[in-house]
């Protein structure tokens, strides 16, 4: 995180290089400091900055300094997921016309498809769906002189499409925090269903179960209620095999009980990603 000269830097890498046994060539002193400053700049991603102490190349000619970014990263991540959310909801195409729009420019219909290489009536679905989302926003300009007097006619007048960075960024985190709700449901009716056939065990396993470790030494506390939860028996997971033993559980018990385990860790883990990417969205 601090801020390091384009010396400092290049003999990171370099040691890096030889620990690792990277056999590529290194560029040279003056090329590895000319790629670092392009790094700064927004058409090459604006990763880098140069440290505000050291804008004047510092003392003893050593030249500026750079750190990351940070913010500049945050948001290319978060246009990364932007897109990821607009591609599982609308396809390539809806990918593509957005991308076309948050250029910050305001296109009809027929541009639009021009643009991205697809037919009016995919555009136009597209663009429907996004407009019921709030993704995008219709604006009508009059080619002449509006006449108040007269009735409207709309072919007196363009409608074009435009796009609000900000809105995207809005819309797509309310469709995170809809997914993850989802989420949420899904995994207490999971709950439910083992608490209502498994009553010992969801007594036991529950606790692993909302930390997102599965029912992770349930059978070896019901048979022990003495057992240490963080033992190397325990993070073995569930034991089966220690239940049937008693011959409480049948062979159908058995693949209800591994459906239900499976069912809930993997909708933990998937809660846990979703609330990460909502942290994301928020992060500026």
């Amino acid at each position: 995180s601090s801020a390091l000269s384009s010396t400092d830097l290049y003999d990171e890498v370099e040691k890096f290089r030889r620990n690792n046994g990277t056999s590529s060539d290194a560029p040279s002193n003056a090329k590895w400091s000319a790629k670092l400053t392009s790094l700064c700049y927004d058409e090459f991603g604006g990763m880098l900055q140069e440290s505000q102490a050291s804008s004047s190349h510092g003392a003893g000619g050593a030249g500026p300094k750079y750190c990351v970014n940070y913010r500049r990263v945050v948001s290319a991540m978060q246009d990364r997921l932007v897109e990821k959310t607009i591609f599982s909801r609308y396809g390539v195409v809806g990918t593509r016309v957005l991308n076309l729009l948050l250029r910050g420019q305001a296109y009809e219909e027929r541009h639009i498809a021009e643009e991205c290489i697809c037919t009016l009536a995919q555009v136009r679905e597209s663009l429907l769906g996004m407009l019921q989302d709030g993704y995008v926003r219709q604006i009508e300009i009059p080619k002449s002189k509006v006449d108040y007097n007269q009735e409207r006619n709309p072919k007196n007048s363009s409608f074009v499409w435009i796009v609000n960075k900000d809105n995207v960024v809005m819309h797509t985190r309310r469709q995170l925090i809809k997914s993850l709700r989802n989420t949420r449901i899904r995994l207490l009716f999971e709950f439910k269903r083992l608490e209502e056939l498994f009553p010992a065990i969801y007594a036991k396993g529950v606790h692993w179960l909302l930390n997102g470790g599965g029912l992770v030494g349930a059978a070896n506390a019901t048979a022990s209620p003495q057992a240490s939860i963080s033992s190397p028996t325990d993070a073995a997971g569930l034991s089966i095999s220690s239940i049937s033993n008693k011959g409480s559980l049948t062979h159908g018990d058995h693949e209800t009980l591994l459906k239900l385990r499976f069912a809930c860790r993997a909708l933990s883990t998937t809660q846990a990603a979703q609330m990460e990417l909502i942290l994301l969205m928020d992060y500026y």
